[in-house]
């Protein structure tokens, strides 16, 4: 098997021989002695992340400013090493060194295609430096800021998503700094969405939910986290719901699990019905009396609170087919003066085999697939990678379906998918989970061997690259030039 990343501005990446994404990170030093710290920094940083740590780093200085905010990494760290999402934690790095040449192409090129961009330079200059380049939290890089002399460290950008805050420790560690971390649920060790997010590989539907979740965690609000009974089921993973609980633990972060739609609507019941207690009592302002009620939703389906009932009525405004759509900014103003907050974060947990004829277009790709998501009220936000035999490593329909939806490809020889197969009929005799893919799809005389040397492509392409599940969430399907199936 043959993996490809995704950087976030869509160019392809090789995978380490494990299959891990591999860190790349861009180094501006520009006088004599910052140049020197970032050679110790690139070999410390190295040794930091392949030897696991401080304890074990042949280069480290012994920090000692060890904080709070450090431990609480390492704790989580702890508790998602068995996590099987290839872009958890910091891992391995590839490290390119740049000075005074040509370094604002450097400084943009870097922004565009690397994962961390740390500097030896002012604050202010580099944030001159990078402003124009800004685009969104949600795919910006890690941005480190160290001063001449190496005394402090500045996570300046994408502290969450972006794991500056993270590497900013772990430089801090190293060179013997001081890192300074100013983003305040850090800080107040308070729930972060966008690093839970992060952390749990978990797609935000709504970026504008971030700031009024975090707001809620900082004033030591409620949250509620609904996961539908049956995405656990499916997905066989019970161990995911035990690690989110893990990772509230040690919060001072009030949260209720909820996993039965109908304990959501009795919330919601009854958070509407003292809204309209108080405007049936001539309470102009009962939008803002209201308690706040802030819900967080995960869930690979998009149907999850697809509320009819009548009851979920307030002055204004009804619940009447909500998020039958997507949860769009007019959505999420008009809930937020209702005091409701209700955030949609969809697990990266859905690999999807492709099989195609020669030159098939991108968007006969994309509609067929969308429309077979559409039927099944899956979300595209659920896509965690792509799979597909090898001879379509250059198959451009596929390559850039995969860039504008995935965060990998996989790619497969024929023999991987034959070797896959004949096991799999092997099992059909003893195991139920291996009546999906059907006996003639294995025949010899198929279309697909003739063409590709295996006697099948998207059903084997997604079972092997899904790991856990031997079973197919979705069958294959095809329509003119394409086929697909979808496993969690």
């Amino acid at each position: 098997m043959t993996r490809i990343f995704f950087t976030h501005s869509g160019k392809q990446k090789k995978a380490d021989k494990a299959g891990n994404y591999v860190n790349k990170a861009a180094i501006f030093a520009f006088t004599e002695n910052s140049k020197k710290l970032a050679s110790k920094l690139s070999e410390g940083l190295r040794n930091y992340y392949t030897y696991g740590g401080k304890a074990n780093c042949k280069n480290c200085s012994g920090n000692a400013h060890y904080s709070d905010y450090e431990k609480r990494y390492k704790r989580d760290n702890k508790i998602f090493n068995s996590l099987n999402a290839s872009d958890i934690g910091i891992g391995t790095f590839e490290f390119f060194n740049y000075d005074n040449d040509n370094y604002r192409e450097n400084i943009e090129r870097a922004f565009n295609e690397y994962d961390f961009l740390i500097f030896f330079l002012s604050l202010g200059a580099v944030i001159r430096l990078i402003s124009p380049l800004i685009t969104s939290k949600l795919s910006d890089p890690g941005i480190i800021v160290i001063d001449e002399k190496g005394n402090y460290v500045i996570s300046a950008l994408s502290g969450h998503i972006g794991r500056a805050n993270e590497l900013c420790i772990s430089i801090a560690e190293i060179i013997d700094a001081v890192p300074v971390i100013t983003t305040a649920t850090d800080i107040s060790e308070k729930f972060s969405l966008d690093m839970f997010a992060k952390k749990f590989n978990l797609n935000i539907e709504n970026k504008n939910c971030i700031k009024f979740i975090n707001k809620s965690s900082l004033s030591a609000q409620k949250i509620i986290i609904f996961i539908p009974e049956s995405d656990l089921i499916m997905s066989r993973n019970e161990d995911f719901k035990n690690k989110i609980k893990d990772y509230f633990a040690d919060f001072n972060q009030p949260v209720q699990f909820i996993y039965k739609k109908n304990d959501i609507e009795e919330i919601l019941k009854e958070h509407c019905n003292e809204l309209n207690y108080n405007k049936s009592n001539n309470d102009e302002s009962y939008g803002n009396k209201s308690t706040n009620l802030n819900i967080i939703v995960i869930s690979y389906k998009t149907d999850v609170l697809n509320l009819k009932m009548q009851d979920f009525t307030m002055p204004d405004f009804t619940f009447n087919g909500l998020f039958s759509g997507s949860l769009n900014d007019s959505l999420l103003s008009k809930l937020r003066y209702y005091n409701i907050t209700i955030c949609r974060l969809f697990p990266r947990n859905l690999s999807i085999g492709i099989g195609c004829n020669k030159n098939t277009a991108f968007e006969e790709i994309e509609n067929f697939i969308q429309e077979i998501f559409n039927q099944n009220s899956l979300s595209m936000l659920s896509i965690r990678n792509i799979a597909t035999i090898d001879i379509k490593s250059e198959e451009k329909g596929i390559l850039e379906f995969a860039r504008q939806y995935a965060q990998y490809i996989d790619f497969f020889s024929k023999d991987e998918i034959n070797n896959f197969l004949y096991k799999y009929q092997m099992d059909l005799r003893t195991d139920n989970y291996y009546n999906y893919i059907k006996p003639d799809e294995t025949a010899g005389a198929s279309a697909c061997f003739r063409y590709t040397g295996a006697y099948s492509v998207c059903e084997p392409c997604a079972l092997l690259s899904s790991y856990i599940n031997k079973e197919l969430l979705i069958c294959k399907k095809k329509k003119m030039n394409t086929t697909m199936a979808v496993a969690i």
